[in-house]
């Protein structure tokens, strides 16, 4: 009889938790990798999505990482990006980007020159 009630309960409870994660606002991470040497080019292009009583709501932080974890370059900013990273010797760079709830990131480019 006492099995019979918490079915119920315990299938209620499943789907709240369940649902959770998807009705949260949380910041979001992007991440690209490219591999080569000399001038790293950058493009982000990042929009916002918040509510207009919010007006534009536009903030992202970005690091360039090597294959060994170390940052070659890190910044945050409120648009989009274009930059260049110099005289990179060989190796496999990580583009991570970070945005914050109302931020997306439509477009990564990454191009060695």
């Amino acid at each position: 009889m006492m099995k019979k009630k918490l079915v119920p309960v315990m299938l209620l409870l499943a789907l709240i938790f369940a649902l959770i994660p998807v009705t949260s606002v949380s910041a979001s991470a992007y991440t690209k990798s490219i591999t080569g040497q000399g001038r790293l080019a950058i493009h982000i292009d990042a929009q916002s999505d918040a509510p207009p009583e919010y007006g534009p709501v536009l903030w992202y932080q970005y690091q360039v990482k090597n294959s060994a974890g170390v940052t070659v370059f890190s910044s945050s900013i409120g648009g989009t990006s274009t930059g260049s990273l110099n005289n990179l010797p060989y190796d496999t760079y990580t583009l991570y980007v970070t945005t914050n709830a109302w931020t997306y990131v439509s477009a990564i480019y990454l191009a060695f020159f």
